[in-house]
C-alpha cells in the first residue's frame, strides 16, 4: 500500500461520521427520522467496507467542529449586516451541539 492507501479507512470513516450530520441530532422532523440510526450506519459501513470502526467519537467531534466553524463564519456576516443579534455568533445550534459532544452529553 502507498501512503495514500494506508489512510483510506480514515478518510472513509470521516464520511461515515458525516452521513448522519451533526446538524440533524435532536431534530424532530420527518427528514431527520428517515436517516438510519447511528448504530445502523456504523454496521452498514463495517459490512460494506470490511473496516473496523475506530475512533468514531473523534470523527463526530471533528465533523461538529467543522460545522460550527462554518456556521460561525455565516453568522458573523449576518451579525455584521444587522440581521441577527451579536450573541448568535458564538452561541448557536452548531456551537451548542459541539459543546455537548465534547462534554460527552
Amino acid at each position: 500500500m502507498g501512503d495514500g492507501d494506508a489512510r483510506e479507512p480514515d478518510r472513509r470513516l470521516r464520511v461515515v461520521a458525516l452521513l448522519r450530520p451533526p446538524s440533524q441530532r435532536g431534530l424532530r422532523c420527518a427528514a431527520a427520522r428517515r436517516f438510519p440510526s447511528r448504530d445502523a450506519t456504523i454496521e452498514r459501513y463495517r459490512e460494506r467496507t470490511g473496516f473496523a470502526v475506530e475512533h468514531l467519537g473523534y470523527y463526530e467531534i471533528f465533523a461538529a467542529f467543522r460545522f460550527a466553524v462554518i456556521m460561525i463564519r455565516v453568522l458573523r456576516q449576518l451579525v455584521a449586516a444587522g440581521m441577527l443579534p451579536a450573541e448568535f455568533e458564538n452561541d448557536n445550534t452548531a456551537t451548542r451541539m459541539l459543546a455537548k459532544l465534547v462534554d460527552g452529553r
